[in-house]
């Protein structure tokens, strides 16, 4: 994924959202450390990306019962 652009995707349907601080929906760590740690995710009932201490959040507040799809381009 070195230099290039990629898309991961994904339809998400929520029974009840959560106040909480993280849902994950995928991580994928070399290690702890900034950069070097993506992770996608629902943040205070937001959508969120990152890579580990930069990260971009959505504007979309999720309510329970409707599907949403996700998409996170980088």
């Amino acid at each position: 994924l070195s230099n290039r652009s990629w898309t991961f995707e994904l339809w998400i349907y929520f029974l009840s959202v959560p106040n909480v601080t993280d849902i994950r929906i995928l991580t994928q760590c070399q290690s702890r450390s900034t950069s070097l740690c993506l992770h996608f995710l629902i943040r205070f009932q937001k959508g969120h990306f990152g890579f580990f201490n930069d990260g971009l959040r959505g504007n979309q507040v999720f309510l329970s019962l409707r599907w949403y799809h996700l998409a996170f381009v980088f």
